[in-house]
């Protein structure tokens, strides 16, 4: 079947054949094996299912927590012909029970979804009766407690076995220690699972981590050396922003990015670092999941990160092409205080974790004992006028909210607007017949998009208003008429991430949230911190050593080009024209000619010892 794969490789993605690493993920997948994929930033994960997928008979089911992933994953898949949708929490429950209906009568392919949707009784109902060729589980680390991106809806994912306990499983992470992937198979209950591990190694990159009391005026220095794109990594949204507006004004093309922007500038500022308008792009973590730009020369980081995972991911972003690329981490004395405090206040105290929790309930109008899988548009500016809140605090509290399973927040991504007729033909026809105005954009939706009777369809206000010559705001007056009416169903655009409550809401008081659960993840935090000090402030120990010893790759050799082994080179090379300054000193004070002592020297060393000989006589230590 590996043959049959490597067509369909070649047909949809026309690449000519399988990485290593791929081929054999692809390989066990295909003997139906579990498999537990463990693939650098940059490996081609996706590849490793959506490959399988296609030649398998049935449905895939990827599950991933983001949800602009995701779209991302859906829309190259539909470019290239193969049949997929996105179920996200931005859609009504008539969509979801329309998309997987779709899928049990093998309208899909692939079907992407949250973990907190297989959790959903009408997922459950759907999945026992669909034919399922194979379950994908993204970011797979976020299973285990231990892991950095701990999600309890993760824990949740045994369902998938008891449902469809035939169904190879394919759990795929980027980076994960020892413990994560043993935690991984057994919460997942893989069976006879296969692990298949790639090389972390990245010889092409070199990490540097570098103390500057000035980050701002050291970062310019990097980016004007940079022939390539560059990203640079802040903690906040406000200096991205300021960090690349300062830099314009030293003459370097940059922009930023994070996720307080709209869709529009967002995409924006992607597009002009993706085609190289804009080189560099000052951003915070919400940039970077699902890119793959070969040319990125240098990923610094002008604040430092939580843990080796996260770093690792991000510095993984440059040098995809395998051209030298460099990682660099600036820093001084302030941060490492700064970054135990950053870390303290992602974990806000249990009180003001349950207020948060009130607060969310009051502002959706959940009364107790209602809510359970309702999701909502998520406006951080206004929860935080209205309650007078610092949207860190809100931002943190719902993290941990999350790990109870209480709630869910999505990332923000742009969901597009969609329509479908729930009228008769007839009915739309004597409505038609009555407002012509409004019956003209019907006629033109109707020309514009098959299949509104059927499903969902993604459409574009603004195209429809060109067509009928109406702006957009009129076009979408008439669909909030029409949906009034009950003629069509209609979901409008939004760029806002989700809140979803996966349970029921509680009264404050009944919040169960576990002290001795809250004290270990704070702990795990300050452990995954450490580890990653430990390798900023090491002066001795090769990076790349300490981050495959980190992943539990065991032994490796210095890599040759990260700063501690070039500092090692530099004195040592040092070291060793000393020596020779010595040796020449010596045999000059034993009255030999110049001839006699380049020849004292291996032949290699020639050129040097006539220089050294030359600094010597220059300087009057030697006649």
């Amino acid at each position: 079947m590996i043959n049959k794969a490597r067509e369909i490789l070649q047909k949809y993605w026309n690449y000519p054949d399988f990485r290593p690493d791929q081929e054999k993920v692809i390989t066990s997948i295909l003997n139906t094996r579990d498999t537990i994929a463990l693939l650098p930033t940059g490996g081609g994960k996706s590849i490793c299912y959506q490959v399988p997928g296609m030649t398998l008979d049935g449905v895939t089911i990827v599950i991933s927590p983001l949800i602009a992933l995701m779209n991302d994953q859906v829309s190259h898949l539909k470019k290239n012909g193969i049949s997929a949708i996105a179920i996200t929490s931005g859609m009504s429950y008539r969509e979801v029970d329309i998309a997987l209906e779709n899928a049990v009568y093998h309208k899909y392919k692939f079907v992407y979804v949250s973990p907190e949707r297989v959790n959903t009784e009408l997922f459950q109902q759907r999945l026992q009766v669909m034919n399922v060729a194979l379950f994908a589980i993204d970011e797979a680390h976020c299973i285990s407690q231990w892991g950095f991106d701990f999600r309890p809806s993760y824990l949740k994912l045994t369902k998938l076995r008891e449902l469809q306990p035939k169904v190879p499983i394919l759990a795929l992470t980027a980076s994960a220690p020892p413990n994560v992937i043993d935690d991984i198979g057994t919460y997942l209950q893989l069976k006879n699972r296969q692990l298949i591990q790639g090389n972390f190694s990245r010889p092409n990159l070199s990490y540097y981590f570098t103390q500057t009391d000035n980050k701002a005026i050291r970062i310019q220095k990097i980016l004007q050396k940079t022939n390539g794109a560059g990203i640079v990594y802040t903690h906040t949204r406000k200096d991205t922003k300021k960090l690349s507006d300062w830099l314009q004004s030293q003459g370097i093309s940059s922009t930023f990015y994070h996720g307080g922007l709209s869709y529009q500038d967002r995409e924006k500022a992607r597009m002009l670092w993706m085609r190289n308008e804009k080189p560099f792009i000052c951003a915070t973590n919400a940039f970077g999941m699902g890119i793959d730009k070969p040319d990125v020369r240098v990923v610094a980081h002008y604040h430092l990160p939580l843990s080796i995972e996260a770093y690792y991911q991000e510095a993984g972003r440059a040098g995809r092409d395998g051209n030298k690329a460099w990682s660099m981490v600036l820093f001084n004395h302030s941060d490492l205080a700064e970054i135990r405090s950053r870390l303290d206040r992602s974990f806000p105290e249990l009180n003001t974790i349950k207020r948060i929790y009130k607060v969310l309930t009051n502002f959706y109008l959940l009364p107790p004992g209602t809510g359970g899988g309702s999701s909502f548009p998520f406006h951080i500016n206004e929860i935080c006028q209205r309650y007078n809140l610092k949207a860190g605090v809100v931002f943190n509290s719902i993290k941990f909210l999350e790990k109870e399973g209480y709630i869910s927040l999505s990332d923000a991504a742009r969901t597009p607007s969609r329509i479908m007729i729930t009228a008769s033909q007839k009915a739309l026809y004597n409505y038609r017949l009555n407002d012509r105005i409004v019956g003209e954009t019907i006629e033109v939706l109707l020309r514009s998009y098959t299949g509104l009777f059927d499903d969902f369809q993604v459409i574009n206000e603004t195209l429809l208003g060109q067509r009928t010559q109406q702006d957009r705001r009129t076009i979408v007056q008439h669909f909030r008429q029409l949906r009034k009416l009950n003629l069509i169903d209609y979901r409008e655009q939004t760029e806002v991430p989700w809140l979803t409550f996966t349970e029921d809401a509680v009264m404050e008081q009944n919040l169960r949230i576990s002290p001795e659960n809250y004290h270990l993840l704070k702990k795990m935090a300050h452990q995954r911190l450490d580890a990653f000090i430990e390798l900023l402030t090491s002066k001795n120990e090769c990076r790349n050593k300490i981050i495959l010893q980190y992943f539990g790759i065991g032994e490796t050799e210095n890599c040759g080009i990260c700063d501690v082994c070039i500092k090692r080179q530099k004195e040592s090379t040092l070291q060793s024209k000393e020596e020779k300054i010595d040796h020449i000193l010596d045999l000059k004070s034993m009255k030999r000619k110049d001839q006699e002592i380049i020849d004292a020297f291996p032949t290699s060393d020639k050129n040097e010892i006539i220089q050294l000989i030359q600094f010597l006589r220059d300087e009057g230590q030697i006649n």
